[in-house]
């Protein structure tokens, strides 16, 4: 995932209990990971589904 955020030069960084691990802080441990990105509103169609299809799926999910 950060390799291809990173080739498609969209900045982010790793969050919650996988960054705590990183610093020594292993309160808890989950089998996922928290990033948050830096994009645009338009940068949806334009450089995230880009990088990341087909390998992950990234419908949106409709609005009620």
């Amino acid at each position: 995932m950060i390799e291809r955020l990173d080739s498609a030069e969209i900045a982010c960084f790793v969050t919650g209990s996988k960054a705590m691990a990183i610093h020594g802080l292993a309160y808890r441990m989950t089998n996922d990971i928290d990033l948050v990105i830096r994009l645009d509103p338009g940068g949806y169609e334009t450089r995230l589904r880009p990088a990341l299809e087909p390998a992950y799926d990234c419908r949106r999910i409709a609005e009620s």
